[in-house]
């Protein structure tokens, strides 16, 4: 199945795995930017709940963040030399979202952060798809995050922070804001997906987002091949 023919969040709910056709942009400063055809193999665990499975909004924002690479990455560190961009995404689920990063760009390392029941699940798609990580010159981790908890920051910052379809009314959109505004730094860019169905807990979350961040914008249409209604991606940079 491709990934980009699904328009209905629930539509392939049933699926156990989903065979993505990816990365037809692939850029590294060795050969600046190329076009080349790779699989991505996600495995869905309906059993898990909503973490369980695939979205649009973590699609769509997979897309938006590879194909706007030069908006975030600085291939050199100061010195002359290659620098590995490092990227977390918070509530990753399947890991969906940092995967296809990870397998669209090189010179990553890619974090995917969730609660411990969904460990297991990032692990096994993240060794399912090794090969093609490895190939791209990226690579992919998961661990623990819980929201508002200072202990599973480690203290870290990273260049960029995702969120896929993460704002929602069962969570503190404020907690979430500040989560965010924790593990950036003066030059972290944060990329927020999330699909208008629940303006009330976006309004605060993009209030306090205000508050956090210098510069905070909403893109309606995301740079995906996937049109899926409503999905917009919100850009945050410059952390106060």
């Amino acid at each position: 199945m491709n990934g980009g023919r699904y328009y209905d969040d629930l539509k392939h709910v049933d699926h156990n795995y989903i065979d993505y056709g990816l990365a037809d942009l692939v850029r590294s400063s060795d050969v600046g930017e190329r076009r080349r055809f790779r699989r991505l193999i996600v495995e869905q665990r309906k059993r898990l709940g909503k973490g369980g499975l695939c979205w649009d909004a973590a699609f769509v924002l997979g897309e938006h963040v590879a194909h706007n690479v030069d908006e975030w990455r600085n291939d050199e560190d100061g010195n002359g030399d290659v620098k590995v961009t490092r990227i977390l995404e918070l509530g990753a689920g399947t890991g969906l979202c940092g995967l296809m990063i990870g397998t669209m760009v090189s010179n990553c390392h890619v974090e995917l952060t969730d609660l411990p029941e969904l460990q297991d699940l990032m692990s096994a798609n993240i060794e399912r798809n090794t090969m093609t990580l490895s190939d791209v010159g990226s690579n992919v981790s998961c661990r623990v995050l819980r929201w508002g908890v200072d202990d599973d920051y480690v203290h870290s910052t990273y260049d960029v922070v995702l969120g896929a379809d993460v704002v929602t009314s069962i969570y503190d959109p404020i907690a979430l804001a500040r989560t965010f505004h924790a593990l950036s730094g003066p030059n972290t860019m944060v990329y927020v997906s999330g699909k208008a169905r629940l303006d009330k807990p976006h309004e605060v979350f993009e209030a306090e987002m205000e508050v956090l961040f210098a510069k905070v914008r909403k893109v309606e249409r995301p740079c995906s091949r996937l049109r899926s209604p409503n999905v917009f991606v919100i850009v945050a940079n410059g952390k106060r």
